[in-house]
């Protein structure tokens, strides 16, 4: 194994190939590798480690996977977590690319987040930036991920060779549905935890009043300071807790689809955050107290169920019954004219229902089961 390296410049460890993952740290993925900034203290568990070299085989160009003979891939090179996270990104900017601007997408509340920041660091490493600031819709209202938003964004898209999307769900989807329509390369700094779509390549937008899903490209680079989504919405960061327990029913959703519709299904997509479900499950309160172990377990929880998501093709892995609930309810208040709560929310009640309804199924007796299955709108 390769020995650690000292940095002269940053003073952080680098370890080639690591051997433990270190509360704190930042991680970068790259082609065929993990490259570990330790910055903490506390050590992670031995699964964790295991996850890490799994994805790390999926990175770039994909491998076969073992466990269901499908080819994965994971598109995100680089994932950079810790207080200099944004100063790392514009640093990838600037070696990628060296002589052309950037766009910076964001709303109100998140360009004063990290937005201004952001371009700030850009500008000390003579990057131009231009910055895109998405419009709330009305007074006391959020932007939505929906196409007046994303033809408001693309009509002002200047000529640049990336985009920086700088928020969560709305802004981050507008981005990488904006990026992927140019054919720009994008990458997310992340202001809240609030949602597992950092890492996928999907696009959650409501087109027509119909909530559906865009297929896109992820992002190159995901970066989160810790200060940063800490001082977010507690109601966000709830949201993101949502986001990710809705993965234990979605898991048994996409494996009864497999059993029943003989639907794709892949175990190793499924385990990858199942073995970290411990770090909130059993200490909800670090979420609820937003304390900096608690932060970083959810943060990387919801960019493993984002991997999970494109390296399967398919969002099954993390979104199941309960996500259909939070369709529909985002689908209703847009019929109403009201607006809605946010997504993960709305996936953590839907969760609650779902869950109830799977432990009905189990204990119900087998001769109630349907012999055949019924006819189904397979639109939806």
């Amino acid at each position: 194994m390769s020995q650690p390296r000292k940095n002269r410049e940053d003073g952080v460890t680098h370890f080639p190939v690591p051997s433990r993952i270190r509360a704190g740290a930042i991680f970068r993925t790259r082609s065929r590798g993990i490259l570990l900034h330790g910055s903490g203290d506390l050590s992670r568990t031995q699964e964790n480690d295991e996850i890490m070299k799994r994805v790390k085989e999926f990175l770039g160009e994909g491998a076969w996977c073992p466990a269901c003979g499908c080819r994965h891939r994971v598109g995100v090179e680089h994932v950079l977590y810790g207080e200099e996270a944004i100063e790392h990104l514009t640093d990838l900017v600037k070696t990628r690319f060296p002589d052309a601007g950037v766009a910076l997408v964001a709303d109100t509340r998140t360009w004063q987040a990290a937005g201004a920041s952001l371009r700030d660091c850009l500008a000390a490493r003579a990057v131009s930036a231009q910055p895109l600031i998405l419009p709330d819709p009305g007074p006391g209202l959020n932007p939505l991920c929906d196409r007046p938003s994303f033809l408001y964004l693309r009509e002002r898209l200047p000529d640049v060779a990336c985009l920086l999307a700088v928020g969560s769900g709305v802004v981050n989807d507008l981005a990488k549905w904006v990026a992927f329509e140019a054919n720009l390369p994008y990458a997310v700094v992340a202001t809240a935890v609030s949602m597992n779509g950092y890492a996928s390549a999907n696009v959650a937008t409501l087109v027509d009043g119909v909530k559906g899903l865009l297929g896109a490209r992820e992002p190159f680079a995901i970066a989160a300071t810790p200060h940063i989504l800490a001082q977010s919405p507690e109601r966000m960061t709830a949201a993101g807790l949502g986001d990710v327990v809705a993965k234990t029913v979605s898991s048994a959703d996409w494996r009864l689809n497999h059993l029943i519709f003989n639907e794709f299904f892949c175990p190793l997509c499924v385990g990858l955050v199942a073995d970290i479900e411990s770090l909130y499950l059993e200490h909800p309160e670090t979420i609820r107290e937003r304390t900096p172990a608690g932060l970083e377990a959810l943060f990387e929880a919801l960019v493993l169920t984002g991997f999970s998501m494109t390296m399967a093709g398919t969002s099954a892995p993390a979104s199941g019954g309960e996500h259909l609930i939070s369709h529909a309810l985002d689908m209703m208040a847009n019929r109403d004219g009201i607006e809605h709560d946010l997504h993960g929310r709305q996936v953590g009640l839907g969760t609650i229902f779902c869950a109830a309804l799977i432990e009905r199924l189990r204990d119900a007796p087998l001769r109630d089961m349907p012999l055949q299955v019924p006819e189904f709108d397979t639109t939806f």
